[in-house]
């Protein structure tokens, strides 16, 4: 994560290995901005998210367990990076997006000898 400017808070995968929305759909399905970047709810180095309405207790300790979670993540003045998560090296290579969809990314040992 770089900046936040380029990133949906709720719908990229930018915060473990799922969108927010999935971790959360609570949160997601009451959030005022479903389509808000990362940077619009990093303000004054806090986490802020808002909602259309108040929150039953249950579901603010939800909002709690969130904001836990991200205090471990701050934004920088870089701009956003995508990792390619097909490839070790996080880049992006058409190989393995061929391989991903051809096989789902199973090799056959006798068609790497070829």
């Amino acid at each position: 994560m770089g900046n936040g400017l380029n990133t949906f808070f709720w719908s990229d995968i930018w915060f473990n290995d799922t969108p927010l929305k999935t971790q959360f759909p609570n949160m997601y399905s009451m959030s005022r901005f479903p389509n808000t970047k990362v940077a619009d709810n990093w303000v004054e180095d806090e986490w802020q998210v808002e909602f259309k309405r108040s929150l039953t207790p249950t579901k603010y300790d939800d909002l709690l367990t969130l904001l836990s979670l991200l205090q471990s993540c701050h934004l920088t003045p870089l701009d956003d990076a995508i990792d390619w998560a097909l490839e070790k090296n996080k880049s992006y290579s058409i190989k393995s997006l061929y391989s991903c969809l051809t096989d789902r990314g199973v090799r056959i040992r006798s068609s790497d000898s070829e």
